[in-house]
């Protein structure tokens, strides 16, 4: 029965709401709040985007213009022998 009547509310709200699916590699702005709320002691909300820390206000605008993004990944280094 709960299923019946969440299903009946979405369907009179579906228009309000977008849902896509986003890759991991893709998600950088969450990334970037992940790793700046371990570097803080306060919990923080924001609201609008200037609000955002740098690295993910920098991240936030092409994601929101649905440009592609790509992380580097760190290669590591093979030390010669001795």
């Amino acid at each position: 029965m709960a299923f019946k009547s969440s299903r009946s509310n979405l369907q009179r709200i579906h228009h309000q709401f977008k849902c896509t699916h986003i890759y991991k590699e893709a998600n950088n702005t969450a990334d970037h709040l992940s790793k700046f709320s371990h570097t803080s002691v306060i919990i923080q909300q924001f609201y609008i985007k200037d609000q955002l820390p740098t690295l993910a206000k920098g991240s936030f605008i092409p994601e929101k213009l649905d440009m592609p993004t790509f992380k580097r990944k760190r290669l590591k280094r093979i030390k010669r022998p001795p």
